[in-house]
């Protein structure tokens, strides 16, 4: 993980994806899931990056993981919680997630870097 990297993103404030990612996030839910439960996504995806920028990553990370759990795949997320999960110390998890990230979106530069 290169250190370097990851400090300019952080500082630049371009750590965390625009909420505007929240709404490719919500097309790659299940097509079935109810109005509610866009709402909700969009709910936790505010917490988790509000909490972030606090810098309560315990709480971000419960949030992120929340969007996951009502069933968003995008690589924005898994990036934003490898994120959270390095800020807070947990190398494991936070590579773990960025190679998810990986997964959905090879060239995503950001993530690979971390």
């Amino acid at each position: 993980m290169r250190r370097r990297a990851l400090v300019l993103v952080l500082a630049a404030g371009a750590a965390l994806a625009p909420l505007a990612g929240v709404a490719a996030a919500r097309a790659a839910a299940p097509a079935a899931a109810a109005p509610a439960a866009g709402v909700a996504i969009d709910a936790a995806f505010r917490r988790a990056n509000e909490a972030y920028y606090r810098g309560d990553f315990k709480a971000a990370i419960e949030a992120y993981e929340q969007v996951a759990a009502l069933g968003v795949v995008h690589e924005d997320l898994y990036y934003n919680l490898g994120n959270a999960y390095y800020k807070a110390g947990r190398m494991g998890p936070a590579i773990f997630e960025y190679e998810r990230a990986l997964q959905l979106d090879s060239d995503q530069a950001d993530a690979r870097r971390n």
